[in-house]
C-alpha cells in the first residue's frame, strides 16, 4: 500500500497548517503576556515615582524649617516616615532586581 504523491502532499501541508495555528496561538499569548507585563511594569513605575515625590517633599521640608525646629525631638516621628518612605522603596528595588 503505497502512498500517492498527492496524497503525501496533502499530508503535509495539513501538518503545516497545523504548525502554523499553533504558532499563531503562541504568538499570541506572548503578545498578550507582553502587555500585561507591561502594565505591571507602569503600574510599579508610577508608585515609585510617587514615592519619590514623597521623599522629596520631605526632604525639602526640613530645610525650610529651621534647624531648632528639625532638631527638635517633636519632629522625630517625622524624621522616621521620611526614613521610611525612602529605605522601603529603596530596599524593594534591590529586591527586585536581584
Amino acid at each position: 500500500m503505497s502512498i500517492t504523491r498527492e496524497k503525501f502532499i496533502a499530508m503535509v501541508k495539513l501538518q503545516l497548517d497545523e504548525l502554523n495555528d499553533k504558532i499563531e496561538a503562541l504568538e499570541t499569548g506572548a503578545r498578550v503576556a507582553r502587555r500585561e507585563a507591561e502594565e505591571r511594569h507602569q503600574q510599579e513605575l508610577a508608585k515609585l515615582r510617587h514615592q519619590y515625590k514623597l521623599v522629596v517633599a520631605k526632604l525639602n521640608a526640613p530645610t525650610a524649617a529651621s534647624a531648632d525646629a528639625y532638631n527638635g525631638t517633636s519632629d522625630a516621628p517625622q524624621r522616621q516616615k521620611a526614613d521610611g518612605a525612602f529605605t522601603h522603596p529603596a530596599e524593594r528595588v534591590a529586591t527586585q532586581a536581584r
